[in-house]
């Protein structure tokens, strides 16, 4: 490891190691500043009890005083102004931020229970309501939860946070990310970005959500720019490399695609949002042997309720196999009687089978629930609906009704 450049963090010594993996000395070649990096054992990283342990002595590592590290003057000042000053409700929140970027619905379950437990500690603690607003946008945006349930109580967790802390820039990303996930409202979401760069230009994670968004805006470039950005300010996050899957593709660069899903899944192998995109790539290029595989990984790992599946079905109906489509439409209508089955995907299977009325049904309904793709309806359109519902008039009054005309 030693000498090995890994992102832009050049690896200068080893510190130490224990049950839990290696701490080396590493110097941030971008910042010019000595940072300390922790690996995980690529064993332990499916055990979520290694995970738990892991995050503790990732806190410990980091609190070693022989690494010092220069700040900017707004670094330092940020950091002097204290969140809490209840230590063990900032451990708390931390442990809430480190189950927050995993995409497994329990960790998210998880992530929730430590920021209320910070709240219990220290009922002023604004960054811990962004923390519960923010698992709740995580939850909706993976369609893991129905977001016509779940955004109202991240509406109600932002409005506490302002309350108590308006200057923070996660306040104002979360701001953002409602306005564009549940109120539709571009506009707003694009005042809410500026801001939360206006505060912290380094915010990894606005930036990735902001390329999301500038896709949903047909602002390409500038999509692929952020999602990089993003990496390059957090380059051991595989979630901004299964974003960036998913943006690469939508812009056709399907190589800069799959260089990016294998840096997600080096870094987390079971991360499924990874392998969904990655089955939208094979299935433009039609490879479709390799997307229906692709796809059912995506699956058993668990992606957006009904995105996969869609996508096999219509690959079934691409493969002059409507019996197995229609097997897959009929599961998922019966599933959403019980659970949370996103619409959209529902109605991309009925209109690839022919029909255009149910599918417009579902896509009111999709509309209506705040499905997670229905921002991007203007987008994907390869196969994502049929030639028919493209050229439905009801189809130019929903891009209408969402202000996504062109």
């Amino acid at each position: 490891m030693i000498g090995k450049t890994i992102s832009h963090y050049k690896i200068l010594e080893k510190i130490g190691e224990g049950g839990m993996g290696e701490v080396y000395k590493a110097e941030d070649t971008k910042l010019k500043r000595t940072i300390a990096l922790k690996f995980l054992p690529r064993e332990l990283t499916r055990d979520q009890e290694a995970r738990d342990r892991f995050l503790k002595e990732a806190q410990a590592a980091a609190a070693l005083d022989h690494l010092k590290v220069k700040l900017l003057a707004s670094e330092k000042a940020a950091i002097e102004k204290r969140p809490t000053d209840d230590l063990e409700a900032y451990n708390l929140y931390i442990k809430g931020l480190y189950f927050n970027w995993q995409t497994y619905e329990d960790a998210f379950d998880k992530s929730l229970d430590y920021y209320r437990k910070a709240i219990d500690r220290d009922p002023t603690f604004a960054l811990a309501y962004v923390g519960i607003g923010y698992t709740y946008v995580g939850l909706s945006a993976l369609s893991l939860r129905p977001p016509a349930s779940v955004l109202p109580k991240a509406k109600a967790a932002l409005k506490k946070a302002q309350e108590l802390d308006d200057s923070l820039a996660e306040v104002h990303l979360l701001d953002a990310a409602l306005a564009y996930w549940y109120d539709f409202d571009w506009e707003e979401a694009e005042k809410g970005f500026q801001k939360t760069f206006e505060l912290n230009p380094g915010f990894a994670l606005a930036h990735s959500q902001y390329a999301w968004f500038l896709l949903a805006m047909n602002r390409f470039d500038e999509a692929v720019r952020e999602i990089k950005l993003a990496q390059e300010l957090d380059p051991l996050k595989p979630l901004f490399y299964a974003m960036s899957v998913g943006i690469h593709r939508a812009v056709g660069k399907y190589d800069e695609a799959t260089r990016d899903f294998h840096r997600a899944i080096e870094l987390d192998p079971d991360i499924g949002l990874a392998y969904f995109h990655l089955g939208c790539v094979y299935f433009d290029k039609g490879m479709m042997e390799e997307a229906a595989s692709t796809f059912q990984k995506a699956r058993e790992l668990v992606t957006g309720s009904g995105w996969a599946e869609a996508k096999l079905g219509i690959i079934h109906v691409l493969q002059g196999e409507k019996e197995k489509a229609s097997q897959i439409l009929e599961e998922l209508v019966e599933r959403k009687k019980n659970t949370y089955v996103e619409s959209y995907s529902i109605a991309s299977l009925y209109s690839h089978l022919g029909h255009t009325d149910k599918a417009f049904e579902y896509l009111d309904k999709a509309y209506e629930e705040r499905d997670t793709l229905m921002p991007y309806l203007n987008v994907y359109t390869v196969f994502e609906l049929s030639k028919e519902v493209y050229a439905d008039p009801r189809y130019k009054k929903l891009l209408k009704n969402m202000k996504l005309e062109k």
